[in-house]
């Protein structure tokens, strides 16, 4: 860990999620990002105004999840709060997919509900 300065690494790359995760709070469906290091999570809401959640019946988390997995990246969904946790040696360009991936599923998911 200190050979590989993985401490100021993560710090860096967890900033880097962070910044790109609150890009996606443009989404008409996100309600809120939040994150410390490199752990972060994306809670998704029909009504950003009221925070008013999604039914359940529409299973919208879990289905954001599986638009995800197709698209090459594992999230942990809890409901409709999508979380993350990399690895300590992701790299920028795997950040910059893990939101783009994200972004494209939530997306093609609210779109269809």
């Amino acid at each position: 860990m200190e050979r590989e300065d993985l401490v100021a690494h993560a710090a860096e790359m967890g900033e880097r999620l962070l910044k790109g995760l609150e890009t996606l709070r443009a989404l008409p469906a996100v309600g809120d990002v939040r994150g410390l290091g490199l752990m972060a999570a994306v809670e998704l809401v029909q009504d950003k105004n009221t925070r008013e959640a999604f039914p359940t019946s529409l299973k919208v988390g879990p289905r954001v999840y599986t638009a995800g997995r197709e698209r090459g990246v594992l999230y942990r969904n809890r409901g409709d709060v999508l979380e993350m946790a990399p690895p300590l040696i992701v790299t920028e360009g795997q950040i910059d997919q893990i939101i783009n991936v994200l972004g494209e599923s939530i997306k093609e998911v609210t779109e269809q509900s």
